[in-house]
């Protein structure tokens, strides 16, 4: 069969009772294939599994190339923010990882490194704007994604899906309606794939027992030691989640005294590497915001000495967690920092002493 006719196929689950299949072939190079089956392979050529009712659904609008961007990926700035070399900002469209929370209670990790394996710097991809007209240049366009392989025969990837498929990712509103029209079957294909992610406990549906924080055995990626160290139990799951995170350098939690309880800054880094933090001598007001060059230099000395002494250098006087933000943001984009509020151990004290 000729590359051009072959077959373009978005799975999706239909209901027990019933299955629906649309197949319609578009000219597209490379094709996009999406596998819904839980644990076995799913190739054109193959019947499908009884256990795995799919909706095969041409994917419209994909063979007009004029409506796809080609790009190359910048870096990611959050779980839900990719920066893109001609288009700038970008949002998946129709998922949401979430940036604070909502992780297992057993680990305290981030899912950016599962984005950042999907789209590494210089990735190249295609991007479908949804509304580009409704788009503003500041904010993050919500977009469906494909990446690209290296060789030109093989399928392509809708990002969008494998983000929900791996776990690290929701089904969300935002978008959806949009995606739909290009993508028939986009909405089911996401549930699908996040309910599979539930089945097997991955990413964000990580289980966990109630008082070590370690992983139930019941998970196919714990062995059965029930160790804090996650191993795949089965040749069938040869994803390794101690792989797919990475540490967060900054975490919350509560401290509870005869007063109540407080929020309070945690500082990971140090403790990552097996040596107690070191306290530095407090700065005084030595430094000003003309001594910084960009807003990443005044945000590390601020974040240096805040959980310590507070803002000595009086760098944040308006007092809204931003210390200097009339700064330019550095060129070097892997020291990129979003201008948003800090909160340390020091300014959650103060604040609840001056409602004392």
């Amino acid at each position: 069969m000729n590359l051009n006719q072959r077959v373009l196929r978005v799975a999706a689950v239909a209901s027990s009772q019933q299955q629906l299949s649309i197949v319609a072939s578009l000219s597209l190079t490379p094709t996009l294939w999406l596998s819904l089956a839980a644990t076995n392979d799913i190739h054109s050529s193959t019947s499908t599994a009884a256990s795995t009712q799919l909706l095969e659904s041409s994917v419209l609008d994909l063979q007009k190339s004029k409506q796809y961007k080609k790009d190359t990926v910048a870096r990611i700035l959050d779980p839900n923010t990719i920066k893109l070399d001609k288009n700038g900002l970008v949002a998946l469209a129709g998922v949401q990882t979430p940036s604070t929370g909502g992780f297992p209670d057993c680990t305290s990790y981030s899912p950016s490194k599962q984005l950042r394996k999907s789209l590494p710097k210089g990735t190249t991809v295609k991007v479908r704007f949804l509304d580009e007209e409704s788009s503003s240049s500041s904010a993050a366009k919500r977009v469906l994604l494909l990446r690209e392989t290296p060789n030109p025969n093989d399928d392509a990837v809708l990002v969008n899906a494998e983000l929900i498929e791996s776990g690290y990712a929701k089904p969300v509103a935002r978008g959806r309606k949009e995606a739909e029209k290009i993508l028939p079957g986009f909405t089911a294909a996401l549930e699908h794939l996040n309910q599979q992610a539930q089945d097997k406990h991955v990413g964000l549906y990580e289980v966990c027992t109630a008082d070590a924080g370690t992983r139930l055995v019941d998970s196919p990626f714990v062995s059965s030691s029930s160790s804090k160290t996650s191993t795949p139990a089965t040749s069938d799951f040869p994803l390794n989640l101690d792989d797919q995170f990475e540490p967060l350098a900054f975490t919350t939690q509560t401290q509870w005294g005869a007063d109540g309880g407080k929020t309070i800054r945690v500082d990971n880094t140090a403790n990552s590497k097996g040596t107690v933090p070191v306290v530095p001598i407090n700065p005084g007001d030595s430094r000003g915001c003309s001594d910084f060059g960009t807003y990443e230099e005044a945000l590390s000395w601020y974040e240096r000495y805040l959980p310590y002494y507070g803002d000595v250098a009086k760098l944040d006087r308006d007092g809204d967690g931003i210390p200097c933000p009339k700064l330019p943001h550095t060129k070097n984009m892997d020291r990129f920092r979003r201008k948003v509020p800090v909160v340390s151990s020091w300014s959650v004290d103060n604040q609840q002493n001056k409602l004392q």
